[in-house]
């Protein structure tokens, strides 16, 4: 799309953003916000699997270890729900 200049001094075509070439992220606040708790979750899964690896490697008590496994799945689960979240928002 381009601008037909009215008081510009200067020849020529004076071209304007696409719609489709804007950063969809800057005016959409459930975009972001469903990118930053993404970002957030990813975090929960890494610690959640950190925490797990090191009481398996010390040899922590099964109910520690079990406890922890399900720590996993349900960041796990809370990841896959900010995928669906940020899909749908962004």
């Amino acid at each position: 799309m381009h601008d037909t200049p009215s008081t510009n001094t200067n020849p020529g075509i004076n071209w304007l953003a696409d719609a489709s070439s804007a950063d969809p992220t800057t005016g959409n606040p459930n975009c972001r916000r469903a990118k930053q708790n993404l970002k957030a979750a990813r975090k929960k899964v890494r610690k959640a699997k950190a925490a797990l690896k090191k009481a398996r490697k010390k040899g922590a008590p099964r109910a520690r270890v079990k406890r922890l496994k399900k720590q996993v799945n349900k960041a796990n689960k809370n990841l896959k729900k900010a995928k669906r979240k940020k899909r749908a928002a962004c």
